[in-house]
């Protein structure tokens, strides 16, 4: 069985990523976390001492990540390019803070053997995403870092930009497909996002929500669309990622101790999210027999 790297974008409360490191911890994994350089307090010893048998990594470079904006890709990069760099490992697993692997590690190397050389992306075939798209990524969108008044410059910008014909895409011979940001990749892929940087910051760069379609794009506009493990996924719940998330009780919908049997049950690898705020990491990590 090959290592695989595990790479965990961190933002806030320890306890989550404590037990999300939990869930993963094992001698054939490396883990790799990007900590959100507006996390002021966090404290590094203090999950060098959590982890029994993984190596932990920290990436060198930190940026302030905001919802909506590019700096989700570029953290997502930097993480990638950590790894990379480290080892060449069968399968990159990028996560949040807030998710948790919800199967052993025996189940997860043992499935991604039997299916080596997939790429686990979320892409889903509504044609909504193709509008989103049209939307996210046609226009130029000034960075939001969570300001109502730049929200608010946003809107009336792409109302100019709309009346003026504005299409950033008009001269790109790709197709547009988005899903879930969060995948489990190879290492050929990963290399292959590496290289073409400039190509997915001059699709996404200026997006809105961009995240939610550079892994998309890359894999379905290359020959990697051939490797998809399951392409057009009907819903966040279908597995073609492995992650279990439901989006039509929230953005994500943040899961509950009532959800458990649901969660288990589920043919899905990790799920997203949950939070110490109630007793599902808890449960999980204790139905795992980890400690």
């Amino acid at each position: 069985m090959g290592k695989h790297a595990f790479l965990i974008l961190a933002h806030a409360n320890m306890q989550n990523l404590i037990n999300c490191v939990k869930s993963i911890d094992d001698c054939r994994n490396d883990i790799f976390i990007h900590i959100d350089k507006k996390w002021k307090d966090f404290d590094f010893n203090k999950l060098k001492q959590i982890v029994k048998y993984s190596k932990l990594f920290y990436t060198k470079q930190r940026i302030p990540v905001y919802w909506g904006g590019v700096s989700i890709i570029t953290a997502s990069l930097i993480a990638l390019e950590s790894a990379s760099k480290q080892n060449n490992y069968d399968y990159y697993h990028l996560l949040s803070g807030q998710d948790i692997c919800i199967k052993s590690q025996d189940y997860l190397h043992n499935f991604f053997d039997t299916n080596k050389g997939k790429e686990f992306i979320q892409i889903s075939d509504e044609e909504e995403w193709y509008k989103k798209g049209s939307y996210k990524l046609k226009y130029y969108h000034l960075q939001t870092k969570n300001s109502f008044f730049l929200k608010c410059v946003n809107k009336v910008s792409k109302g100019i930009q709309k009346l003026f014909g504005v299409n950033r895409l008009k001269k790109l011979d790709i197709e547009i497909k988005g899903g879930s940001n969060w995948a489990s990749i190879t290492d050929e892929f990963c290399n292959y996002l590496i290289q073409n940087k400039k190509t997915i910051l001059k699709i996404c760069g200026y997006g809105y929500c961009a995240d939610e379609f550079f892994f998309q794009i890359m894999a379905y506009n290359s020959k990697f669309k051939d490797a998809l493990y399951c392409i057009n996924a009907k819903s966040y719940c279908e597995i073609s990622n492995m992650r279990y998330i439901d989006m039509k009780r929230g953005f994500p919908y943040l899961f509950k101790e009532e959800d458990f049997d649901a969660i288990m049950e589920s043919d899905s690898i990790f799920v997203r999210k949950v939070t110490c705020d109630n007793n599902l990491p808890q449960m999980i990590l204790d139905k795992l027999g980890i400690k």
